[in-house]
């Protein structure tokens, strides 16, 4: 599962991040730093293992509020409920979780992040 959902965000991440952020009325450069934070932090957010981050560090001096990615973090909670739901459940199989991860809550924070 984690595989699957570390593939699935870090695509997501890594397009939205090809165009980078804009921030206070600036575009913010997408380097490798600023991938990688993002990355890893998105990452720990779909595990479900971490309280949000209220900024996060994009390298040379940037920073992003999470107030300026509110379908962000609209997409992390959905998730980490999602699978909260499905480990209290007993459901521990791959398969079985890859096919439900896309329940209409989940679907629909992923598809308007």
């Amino acid at each position: 599962y984690q595989d699957y959902a570390y593939t699935q965000v870090d695509t997501k991440v890594q397009s939205k991040l090809v165009a980078g952020f804009s921030y206070n009325g600036q575009t913010i450069p997408c380097d490798a730093t600023a991938q990688a934070n993002l990355t890893s932090e998105v990452t720990a957010m779909v595990a479900g293992i971490v309280t949000y981050p209220v900024v996060w560090d994009l390298g040379g001096g940037n920073s992003l509020s999470l107030v300026d990615q509110p379908s962000l973090v609209a997409f992390a909670q959905a998730m980490k409920g999602f699978i909260q739901t499905t480990y209290a459940s007993g459901v521990s199989a791959k398969a079985s979780i890859k096919s439900a991860m896309m329940s209409a809550a989940v679907k629909t924070a992923y598809e308007s992040f």
